[in-house]
């Protein structure tokens, strides 16, 4: 069963909003990526980028030990896009496909 399907098979269970719930269940699991990531100096955990169907490009510039700015970053994309079907959450520094 694909994730959009067990959303689907959730909201008809919990009778909720479809857009209420992925929004929720993006922000939870983009928070326990971004939180779960390692730390070092903190710039890899600043670079979570949340965006819609496309990984965001570039870079973030700055540190985030813990991964609030990101979070915050992150909630504020995934609440205010028009679009909540699809959100998808990237970090594009050169070591996070390593990581």
């Amino acid at each position: 069963m694909s994730f959009t399907l067990d959303i689907r098979s959730f909201c008809e269970k919990a009778k909720k909003n479809p857009e209420k719930v992925m929004r929720s269940v993006s922000l939870k699991l983009f928070s326990a990526i971004i939180l779960g990531s390692p730390v070092d100096t903190g710039r890899f955990r600043m670079n979570w980028q949340a965006s819609g169907p496309s990984p965001a490009g570039g870079q973030v510039g700055g540190v985030d030990l813990t991964g609030s700015k990101a979070i915050n970053s992150a909630t504020t994309f995934v609440t205010t896009n028009s679009y909540w079907q699809e959100f998808t959450l990237s970090n594009n520094l050169p070591w996070a496909s390593v990581i």
